[in-house]
């Protein structure tokens, strides 16, 4: 059995010449919905453009199924990562009645 090698996955990749136009997609996807949704005031809806810009971000050189897998895999991540911190209540103590 051969021992892994992690010198691979702790090494940076070279940056590209096209992680401007990527940023610029995810500001783009984030910011016009956003601004929408501030001008007809909804912000409570603004939390749903994360979504858009997590499309343009992680999936804007994949082919439409990897893309969707990744984006699969994000909102599971997202999801797990807000249902961690979550517990429920617990149920409301019972009201007295004042006559005992």
């Amino acid at each position: 059995m051969r021992p892994l090698q992690t010198r691979g996955v702790l090494r940076l990749g070279r940056a590209t010449d096209l992680w401007p136009k990527t940023a610029l997609g995810v500001l783009l996807a984030m910011a016009v919905p956003s601004l929408v949704l501030l001008a007809v005031g909804r912000v409570d809806l603004m939390v749903y453009t994360v979504g858009g810009s997590t499309c343009a971000l992680y999936g804007h050189s994949l082919p439409y199924t990897a893309r969707a897998r990744a984006l699969a895999c994000v909102v599971l991540g997202m999801v797990a990562s807000n249902g961690s911190g979550w517990r429920p209540r617990p149920p409301p103590a019972a009201p007295r009645s004042g006559l005992l």
